[in-house]
């Protein structure tokens, strides 16, 4: 991907959004291989998140050449975080499903891959950005700034309240 979803064309963003959708379960795959190699089982299960959200908190790497940014290799796992976790939403509430994001081109999600079919919300369209959710809170936790523990659970908690 080159730039922001957001300020790519939509032919492009759609190409984007297919291969990762394409790619989904081997990307979640590989992420639980590499957290299994690092001693954290997850086994579907809110505490099995709980493992998953400590090791990401406790590995996570701020970018050595740029301050402020995540080491490149975790811009990755962020991804394929945020598409587990999207997937654990549609799991918990099936009339939810990953759409590609073209509902308003200054939105922020705009040609994102997101979570979409909420409805007890009043916000027309509401989606959730899963990777984004993961993105910041990685931001959070490199800058030293305070952060919810057990974030991932806690996304799930609200997309239950929401949908």
């Amino acid at each position: 991907m080159i730039g922001p979803p957001r300020q790519m064309a939509r032919a492009d963003a759609r190409l984007e959004y297919n291969h990762l959708m394409a790619h989904k379960d081997e990307r979640i795959t590989c992420l639980l291989k590499l957290t299994s190699l690092n001693g954290v089982a997850f086994d579907g299960t809110r505490d099995g998140l709980e493992r998953l959200d400590r090791w990401f908190a406790q590995n996570i790497e701020e970018d050595s050449r740029e301050s402020g940014r995540l080491a490149p290799l975790w811009y990755s796992i962020v991804i394929d975080v945020g598409l587990l976790l999207g997937d654990l939403m549609i799991r918990q509430v099936p009339h939810l499903k990953w759409v590609f994001h073209t509902f308003g081109k200054t939105d922020i999600n705009y040609h994102k891959a997101v979570i979409f079919g909420f409805t007890k919300i009043a916000v027309k369209n509401y989606t959730v950005d899963p990777d984004g959710l993961v993105a910041t809170y990685g931001h959070r936790i490199v800058a030293g700034l305070d952060v919810d523990e057990n974030l991932f659970n806690l996304i799930l908690v609200s997309t239950r309240e929401k949908a």
